[in-house]
């Protein structure tokens, strides 16, 4: 899954073509976690929140400028080696690893399907009107 392009001049914006199928919107993550394990997260709309998720994602940039502190190497690694405990086994093996379940939140699958909708109708409207006989 790619994030790229979600919205443009105000207009939800999403790729169809297969194999770069995009979600349109803004969207956070939510890390639900059993026992302090990781279980599973949700990507969902950036709006929505999903009750026993921790939010993962946090804004950093504005206007193409840094608004928070970066943190040191050494955090992140602190960091990541935390985070990499709490991860299942499976999904560490290097051969045959166990999928990390990702699941898209009934709100986004309900934005993604309507903005769906939405384009595909624009480009029938679109092949309509260039298959009609034009006027002499």
């Amino acid at each position: 899954m790619a994030y790229k392009l979600v919205r443009y001049g105000g207009r939800l914006v999403l790729k169809l073509s297969s194999g770069k199928a995009t979600i349109p919107d803004a969207k956070q993550i939510f890390l639900f976690t059993k026992a302090g394990q990781m279980h599973h997260d949700v990507v969902a709309f950036n709006e929505e929140d999903i009750p026993g998720g921790e939010p993962l994602l946090r804004h950093v940039m504005a206007g193409g400028k840094i608004t928070s502190p970066l943190p040191e190497v050494s955090e992140i690694r602190g960091r990541f080696l935390e985070e990499f405990i709490r991860l299942d086994d499976g999904c560490k093996a290097i051969y045959g690893p166990t999928v990390y379940p990702v699941e898209i939140s009934p709100g986004l699958q309900s934005i993604s399907d309507e903005t769906k909708s939405e384009v595909v109708a624009t480009v029938m409207e679109h092949v309509h009107q260039e298959h009609e006989p034009g006027e002499s």
